[in-house]
């Protein structure tokens, strides 16, 4: 009987592993990887950063890994700052020259905005991980709206799974159905400027949305 193929996913939000999209996307992932006979571990990379026994099991765990998938907010242009520290350290560790194996890498970035390509800088700058890290990256998924499981992101992520599992690049496909705004712009406003209106009414300074306190007279 073959050994099952390892994955370890690495989630970059502070919600850690059990909230929010991130941890999602890459549960969506990694958990049609276990359908499949795969073995899954699952690092918060905001708890890694905080504690060596922590970032310690997670490094041990990537080194015997043929697969690690990353699913991360994006911040404003980045990543979170303790998924940049904990990555640091990961990179450090896998470049000391005593690293044999070489898993791939799969990125996946949600950003709040309708724009997937926002994500394209957090997107370099894995890259630039792997590099680092000694990691093969595979593919990526970038994803706008806070990551919103759509029709057409959930058929990239079935294509994703399909070919991580079989040993391939991710195809050209997975960007095909994710690159387009889920909404339109004016939408996107619309819903904006409701939800500033309901939070600002919600702790009592719905009269003071247009304030300049800064203005000069």
């Amino acid at each position: 009987m073959s050994e099952s193929k390892r994955v370890t996913l690495l989630v970059g939000s502070p919600k850690g592993l059990e909230r929010g999209g991130s941890a999602s996307l890459g549960r969506a992932v990694t958990g049609g990887l276990e359908k499949l006979g795969w073995e899954c571990n699952a690092y918060h990379l905001h708890s890694a950063a905080r504690s060596e026994d922590v970032m310690s099991e997670l490094v041990m765990a990537i080194d015997q890994s043929d697969l690690v998938v990353i699913s991360t907010p994006l911040y404003v242009d980045s990543l979170p700052a303790p998924a940049i520290h904990a990555l640091h350290k990961i990179a450090a560790h896998r470049s000391n020259g005593n690293v044999v194996r070489v898993p791939r890498f799969f990125s996946i970035v949600n950003c709040g905005f309708v724009d997937p390509w926002q994500n394209g800088g957090a997107q370099n700058m894995l890259k630039l991980f792997c590099k680092q890290a000694r990691l093969e990256p595979v593919g990526d998924i970038s994803l706008g709206a806070g990551g919103a499981l759509t029709k057409k992101a959930r058929q990239a992520l079935a294509l994703v799974v399909t070919a991580l599992d079989e040993g391939n690049r991710v195809p050209d496909r997975v960007k095909e159905l994710t690159k387009r705004r889920i909404m339109p712009g004016f939408l996107y406003v619309l819903g904006g400027n409701f939800m500033w209106k309901r939070q600002a009414k919600r702790n009592g300074v719905r009269n003071q949305l247009k304030a300049q306190p800064y203005k000069r007279t």
